[in-house]
């Protein structure tokens, strides 16, 4: 087994272990125009049919910055670890309630940066192309996300991973409160769905807003090129991850294993024949 030793070391030393401060505040997207930009926010909800439901968010480590450079963060973070996840996971399948989710960060440099107002980082279970999305839009949806982490920070009390579980929809930074402005259209402002199940990935997609009006449309990029997959995914067991390749679940390991030992015996056999 030191070959699977190996490989899982290996595999380690590729993803970055993300954590902050108990009580730690959220990064708003309102930023000085040399800053890192907001809080890479991931996000999920559930709602029952009396709208009523819990919502749940969690810092990822990473800022607005950390995907506009040419080596992108690999994020790998097992939500089951998280008590308050598993508190909300848990009242959703007792809800028989489905869970989305979405993954955003934002950037509205102050002052501004010439030739940019805003810039956005999100996730979307759509393919975008140039003109699927308004200057106005992108900029709407930035202002939304630093109004929800406002609330948040207003509000929460942080774990120490940087989670925020709200149990009452009555509560405004509770996902499924309209005046939490957050919603799978980031806020109602934008033509696509953001969000996913678990077991789903969504493609993260860069915004870039020159000026604030309905009738230009803001500048898109699919963030992320290379061998692994970079998308943002959220499987069934609760692990998030963007950028990580895949790694062999224990039955390949198993059968790996086999493999190298009936290797091991016919060469054994036929050293014994000689």
């Amino acid at each position: 087994m030191k070959i699977k030793a190996t490989a899982l070391a290996l595999a380690a030393t590729m993803v970055t272990a993300w954590s902050v401060a108990a009580d730690a505040a959220y990064q708003v997207p309102q930023t000085p125009a040399a800053g890192s930009g907001s809080t890479l926010l991931f996000s999920a909800w559930f709602t029952n049919a009396d709208g009523s439901g819990d919502s749940y968010t969690r810092d990822v480590g990473q800022t607005f910055s950390s995907f506009t450079t040419a080596s992108a963060p690999s994020i790998q973070i097992d939500l089951a670890a998280d008590t308050n996840y598993n508190t909300f996971a848990s009242a959703a399948t007792a809800a028989g309630a489905s869970i989305i989710w979405n993954v955003v960060s934002a950037i509205i440099p102050t002052p501004a940066t010439p030739g940019i107002l805003a810039r956005l980082d999100t996730t979307s279970s759509q393919d975008l192309t140039a003109g699927d999305v308004s200057n106005a839009s992108t900029v709407a949806a930035a202002l939304n996300l630093g109004k929800f982490m406002s609330l948040l920070n207003a509000n929460c009390s942080f774990s120490a991973t940087g989670s925020c579980l709200s149990t009452n929809a009555a509560n405004t930074w509770n996902i499924n409160n309209p005046s939490s402005n957050w919603d799978a259209l980031l806020g109602g402002v934008m033509g696509f769905d953001s969000t996913a199940s678990p077991g789903g990935t969504l493609k993260f997609y860069n915004f870039a807003a020159s000026n604030q009006s309905s009738g230009t449309s803001s500048v898109i990029t699919l963030v992320g090129t290379g061998v692994n997959p970079q998308v943002f995914g959220l499987s069934s067991s609760g692990e998030l991850t963007w950028n990580v390749g895949a790694v062999p679940e224990p039955s390949s390991w198993l059968l790996l294993a086999a493999g190298l030992a009936m290797v091991g015996v016919i060469a054994r056999r036929r050293v014994g024949q000689q």
